[in-house]
């Protein structure tokens, strides 16, 4: 069991159930994927007959189910995070998601990240943008939030529009 600097130590599991329980605790907090899930039930025990039994389980349950993460993950940064595709599709990885749920429930999102694009802007420049050296940085702001060239290009040609 790996334990982290700051990290309060775990009681071991005795038995599997003790896995199922951590990993249903910690299902029960957020949404999880698979690969997180895996690596978490890994800090309570060693036995890795337990993590992949208490995973199928969960699995069967319906209470895991990577595309299930996918589409709340993608929901809540469009909602809350503000990230744009690329920002997204890069957490998702990080967090165990595979590469074809997530092209595909992308894909089948009909979220706007251009209007995103444009809404970051504007909340980030109340103002129009005066000279190169401020537009740069808005972009590499934008880029760094995970919208492409397009959408940037976009957010600039109708920034403050609406205001006017």
């Amino acid at each position: 069991m790996t334990q982290f600097k700051g990290q309060k130590e775990l009681k071991p599991a005795e038995k599997i159930e003790d896995v199922m329980n951590y990993g249903l605790w910690h299902l029960g907090r957020r949404d999880h994927s698979i690969h997180e899930l895996k690596v978490k039930l890994g800090r309570k025990t060693d036995n890795p007959d337990w993590i992949e039994e208490s995973i199928e389980q969960m699995k069967t349950a319906g209470y895991l189910n990577d595309r299930k993460f996918v589409e709340n993950f993608l929901e809540y940064c469009n909602e809350y995070k503000q990230y744009g595709p690329t920002r997204i599709k890069q957490e998702l990885k990080l967090k165990g998601a595979e590469n074809d749920i997530i092209k595909l429930v992308m894909e089948e999102s009909e979220f706007d990240y251009f209007e995103l694009a444009l809404k970051c802007l504007n909340k980030k420049a109340r103002e129009p943008v005066k000279d190169r050296k401020e537009k740069e940085s808005l972009t590499r702001f934008l880029l760094s939030r995970g919208f492409s060239f397009d959408m940037i290009k976009y957010a600039f040609s109708e920034h403050l529009k609406e205001d006017e």
